[in-house]
């Protein structure tokens, strides 16, 4: 059984992402959430709402800026959906503080990518 998952994100790091998961058979690449690109190959969405409102999705992958994350990662853990994120997992405290609150709502479980530190 492979996990659906979802891209956010498809600059230079998300394309790396997105052809890494397509070639890995326990995961089957649904979808990607980028306004800037529609050309590879699986749906594409401008928002993570749409994304999640279109696509059953077990977990998303997050690698936009920084600034992003938090808000992105604390929405998916909300709708019960894993999510791995590129470091850093956010850029201030108070957004720490709301992804702890999402998480403890959900059961779905959140990572956060440690190569390159």
């Amino acid at each position: 059984m492979s996990l659906a998952v979802a891209v956010i994100g498809v600059g230079r790091w998300g394309a790396n992402l997105v052809r890494t998961l397509g070639e890995l058979p326990q995961f089957d690449l649904r979808a990607v959430c980028d306004p800037r690109r529609t050309e590879l190959g699986v749906p594409c969405f401008a928002t993570l709402e749409q994304l999640l409102d279109a696509e059953r999705v077990d977990a998303v992958v997050v690698a936009t800026p920084p600034q992003t994350h938090a808000s992105i990662a604390a929405a998916a853990l909300r709708r019960g959906v894993h999510v791995f994120v590129e470091k850093p997992l956010c850029v201030r405290d108070d957004e720490l503080m709301a992804i702890e609150l999402a998480r403890r709502g959900s059961t779905a479980r959140l990572m956060v990518g440690h190569l390159l530190v």
